[in-house]
């Protein structure tokens, strides 16, 4: 997880998270040596059924190598989400937003303000400005378009990480949304069916093969876009077998891999939103906040607004463990 390298979120049997270039989540025990910063790990062991909340702490298995350290980049200070669904398949018969998307829009909508959340005001900037728990959802957009894949990628369903940036700058522009460059992410979620070229490049090999390639390697990365200037995060539809589709249970549905993933890359764009060129929180022998737990689940569901969620713990430095509340 050097500031090298991109950030992911990597799916089952040994699900990698590289946590740099954007967070992966990387499917396979291999370790990828990419262009970009961070590198996030596997999501595995399923949570309980949602009960009465509950503090959790966790010893990191990383904790023994200290803190996520900071590196001296921004964060941001007042969090705030933009969440984009491209392709036609998220809209159900209605034209509204399908059960999936809602699902994740509902996380989005109850996670700010809650103990969850306030895991992530312990990390401030270098002014000592520190993330409030006061995360917004701000806009949801659906792009009713067909993805497109890249000519120039290996699989001729694979969408490039440029493709990417520029449908999220394309979103912003037709959503009418402001270009958030401090202190918001948008999300990006992709219809069934296609891959994603995260855009880094594996030791050894030539680039422009648009790897890792989602198919095989992760479910979910963020970054920071130099084309449309802001954070952003995205997600590949879940459903290979063999990987995110049981990021943490052979019984998971699509939308609660989904929600996984994004809280994971969610605490990570928030504390480190510009993992390859300024980053912030970002340890060389840890990754980001997402990644020193990115195993571990509490044995309850945790409560947002009253809404159980199956999300993994995340790092705190002041607890020196991985927690789901402070």
């Amino acid at each position: 997880m050097s500031p090298a390298t991109r950030t992911s979120h990597m799916p089952r049997p040994a699900v990698l998270v590289l946590a740099a270039l954007v967070a992966l989540v990387v499917i396979g025990a291999l370790a990828i040596a990419l262009t970009r910063p961070g590198a996030p790990l596997p999501l595995v062991a399923p949570a309980a059924p949602a009960a009465q909340q509950r503090v959790v702490q966790v010893p990191s298995d990383r904790s023994a190598r200290g803190s996520v350290a900071y590196q001296g980049g921004p964060v941001q200070l007042h969090p705030t989400s933009y969440l984009i669904f491209w392709g036609p398949s998220w809209q159900d018969d209605f034209g509204a937003l399908n059960a999936v998307g809602q699902d994740v829009e509902n996380y989005f909508a109850d996670m700010g303000g809650t103990p969850y959340e306030n895991i992530l005001t312990q990390y401030c900037d270098a002014q000592r400005r520190c993330v409030a728990n006061t995360h917004e959802l701000d806009g949801v957009w659906i792009d009713t378009s067909r993805p497109k894949p890249d000519p120039g990628c290996i699989g001729a369903h694979t969408i490039s990480d440029t493709n990417i940036q520029r449908e999220i700058q394309r979103a912003i522009q037709q959503a009418g949304w402001p270009t958030d460059s401090e202190n918001a992410v948008y999300f990006l979620y992709i219809e069934k069916g296609y891959d994603v070229g995260a855009g880094g490049v594996y030791q050894g090999m030539l680039p422009g093969l648009c790897a890792p390639n989602s198919l095989y390697e992760f479910c979910g990365y963020h970054d920071y876009s130099n084309l449309a200037h802001v954070a952003y995060a995205v997600f590949p539809y879940p459903t290979d077998p063999k990987g995110c589709a049981k990021i943490t249970s052979d019984r998971d549905t699509v939308s609660q891999v989904l929600i996984k993933v994004s809280a994971h890359e969610q605490f990570e764009a928030i504390s480190d939103p510009r993992p390859q060129t300024n980053t912030a929180f970002n340890s060389d022998n840890g990754g980001e906040v997402g990644d020193k737990c990115n195993t571990q689940f509490p044995p309850q569901e945790t409560v947002l607004h009253g809404n159980p969620y199956n999300l993994q713990l995340e790092y705190s430095n002041a607890d020196r463990a991985c927690v789901n509340q402070r």
